[in-house]
């Protein structure tokens, strides 16, 4: 109870110090704003990539791979066959391309429906779609491909091996470089935070040394500036929250027209709630562990000395 009291009066009086320095705070809340917002942005529009996972349903560096039907192959067949495929590992979404429903795509994109009138009829086979997930390992792919070739229901199985090798190696490019750019604007916040208890600790040089002198442990002394710190980074995540919001919005303004001509899947319109709870979180963590460690390395090398 007593070691709960004295963390609640810690971090009352540093809520208190933060009210009464608002200048000398500023620019530390600002570039603490500016870090982890960039990076819950970057969690946002990354998604789970961010965190070095494979992208979820709706991702477009995804394999696709066509299957051509037999003309002879019925609704019945066809429902069988989709079924198959739907329970294969590693097959993340499977469509139906009707002919007539190709016929018209085709119109569209070349612009004149007349040229497709003079055809006299439909020459354009039924199709299935199949998405395969990003992390399918190219055994897997193989095995995959020839068991849908020796179907009776297929005719041909059009898959571009080179394509899929390089959205693979595209897709782990990308959670490398998300990894780091999440990595780097976490550590930026984390400086900002150890830098300032340093500063901290310094101009509280005689008064840290009086107190151990009277026989304060190290704990005491430790805990108003943990509390410090982890204060001023949840408040700075706070504003970054904020920061990572007007970005997000600003992004989807500009990129969902584009998205949507192109066909791909809208940008993220807000923040979720979850996604900047969660981020809360990890700047509480990096602040108490960042101000922790440099009060500890303060207080050894005092002690050395």
């Amino acid at each position: 109870m007593n070691a709960l009291n004295g963390w609640l009066r810690a971090y009352g009086a540093a809520f208190m110090q933060l009210l009464r320095e608002p200048v000398a705070n500023l620019f530390n809340l600002m570039a603490l704003a500016c870090a982890f917002g960039l990076g819950l942005a970057a969690v946002v529009w990354l998604g789970e990539a961010s965190l070095g996972l494979t992208p979820t349903k709706g991702a477009s560096l995804s394999p696709q791979v066509t299957l051509v039907l037999r003309g002879n192959v019925g609704e019945a067949g066809r429902g069988k066959l989709e079924r198959s495929i739907r329970a294969e590992p590693g097959v993340r979404e499977v469509r139906f391309i009707g002919r007539d429903t190709a016929l018209r795509r085709l119109a569209k994109d070349l612009g004149d429906t007349r040229l497709i009138e003079g055809l006299g009829g439909n020459p354009l086979p039924d199709a299935l779609a199949v998405t395969l997930s990003p992390d399918v390992p190219e055994a897997r792919m193989d095995e995959l491909l020839k068991g849908w070739q020796a179907r009776s229901e297929v005719d041909e199985v059009l898959a571009d091996r080179e394509l899929v090798e390089r959205l693979r190696r595209i897709g782990s490019a990308l959670r490398l470089m998300a990894q780091g750019v999440v990595t780097l604007l976490l550590a930026s916040g984390a400086v900002v935070v150890f830098n300032t208890i340093r500063l901290q600790l310094a101009g509280r040089q005689q008064e840290i040394e009086l107190i151990r002198l009277l026989g304060a442990p190290a704990a005491f002394v430790r805990r108003p500036f943990v509390a410090r710190g982890s204060l001023l980074a949840l408040a700075g995540a706070g504003l970054g929250w904020l920061l990572a919001e007007v970005l997000v919005r600003q992004v989807a303004g500009w990129i969902g027209p584009l998205a949507t001509a192109w066909g791909l899947p809208p940008p993220p319109t807000s923040v979720p709630a979850e996604s900047g709870l969660g981020f809360l979180l990890v700047a509480l963590l990096i602040g108490w562990s960042t101000a922790w460690l440099g009060v500890t390395r303060h207080l050894r090398a005092a002690d050395r000395r």
